[in-house]
């Protein structure tokens, strides 16, 4: 089931700033679409288009499409993906992959992913993934692509909403964690419907021993000072290589 974050057009905040029709808008939060002069929002650093076709809405072209009579979501991402920060207004993160370490999503500068491939296995597991963190979805459900025996699942840990992986060998996740609402859209975005506006990404706060230019992924805003709003995109992984590691942790 998808959550359509559908921005209809009642009212918006006026500020002082540029004209679009009668109507003064902030240029750094809004942009105008001409002739009509419709106003749409834009959320972690990119505009929202505006449909004119029968749904005349403000929408996300990270997840829908404007069609001749609605909008339409995007087609599901089923091959296996990287995902990349997106808000070009943050320079510092704008363009990154996204890491699995410490079994949490995170990126920056200084962001490694984190895995391990035994001796002894039949796979060159240690050869195929070098630094980069490959997922899959489908269904809502997320999870890194490991190949050790059961797998690993993704989930939104409770309160904080930030994601996660099970550790190897366990099913475990914790009592109240967002397990479904996640899609991944093909040419779009990684989405949680339940919180469909996007992603926050964290500066370590004073109280956590991290490393200089590593920020954490979050599903909701938290209160750490320096958070910025950004979209993770989805990129596909090359169709000819097999991108997986034994596991991640």
């Amino acid at each position: 089931m998808f959550c359509v974050a559908l921005l209809i057009l009642s009212s918006f905040a006026l500020v002082r700033g540029e004209s679009c029709e009668s109507t003064t808008y902030d240029p750094e939060k809004y942009i105008c679409y001409e002739p009509n002069g419709n106003l749409c929002p834009i959320i972690n650093g990119s505009p929202y288009s505006y449909c004119d076709q029968g749904a005349y809405a403000c929408f996300d072209t990270h997840q829908y499409s404007c069609s001749s009579t609605q909008l339409e979501p995007l087609e599901p991402q089923t091959e296996s993906f990287e995902l990349i920060v997106s808000n070009p207004n943050i320079k510092e993160l704008h363009g990154l992959p996204v890491h699995a370490a410490n079994y949490q999503l995170r990126t920056g500068p200084n962001a490694r992913t984190s895995t391990y491939c035994p001796e002894g296995t039949i796979f060159a597991c240690d050869k195929r993934v070098t630094n980069r963190t490959v997922l899959r979805a489908g269904g809502g459900r997320f999870g890194p692509v490991s190949v050790l025996p059961g797998g690993q699942h993704g989930f939104l840990y409770p309160s904080s909403l930030y994601p996660s992986y099970t550790r190897p060998h366990s099913g475990y996740i914790p009592k109240g964690a967002q397990v479904d609402g996640i899609y991944a859209y093909k040419g779009g975005a990684f989405v949680n419907s339940y919180q469909p506006e996007g992603w926050w990404a964290c500066p370590p706060g004073s109280n956590v021993d991290e490393a200089d230019g590593v920020w954490n992924i979050y599903g909701a805003e938290q209160n750490v000072t320096g958070c910025v709003g950004v979209d993770l995109l989805v990129k596909q992984v090359e169709p000819e290589l097999e991108w997986f590691a034994w596991e991640y942790i």
